[in-house]
């Protein structure tokens, strides 16, 4: 069976597989981490992203859609999150992050 190809980028789930990259780096520095809290920049970072995104079901507009746009603006959510990593994991954090987001994120960047 053919995969279809999306007309949108997948926000949700390329923001919940950041977010679990972002833990799981944290966590492969420091095993007393416990629950990651992300800075309020990664939010905001998120709120511009949806700003780009067209909605959906009922709600949706894709007149005005870009997707170049949306996915540049979903990769500045996932370099505000790997900075995030950098400050509290450093730079073997961000190793085990990019590793963690390349597997996870390749198939929403279609």
């Amino acid at each position: 069976m053919a995969r279809i190809k999306p007309y949108r980028l997948n926000q949700v789930g390329i923001v919940c597989n950041v977010n679990d990259s972002t833990a799981i780096a944290i966590r492969s520095v420091d095993e007393d981490a416990g629950f990651v809290v992300m800075p309020e920049k990664y939010f905001e970072a998120g709120r511009y992203a949806h700003e780009a995104d067209s909605w959906w079901g009922g709600n949706a507009d894709h007149s005005q859609y870009d997707k170049e746009e949306h996915r540049a603006r979903l990769k500045n959510l996932v370099q505000v999150a790997e900075d995030f990593v950098r400050d509290q994991a450093g730079e073997v954090g961000v190793a085990v992050y990019k590793e963690e987001t390349e597997k996870r994120l390749k198939r929403y960047w279609t």
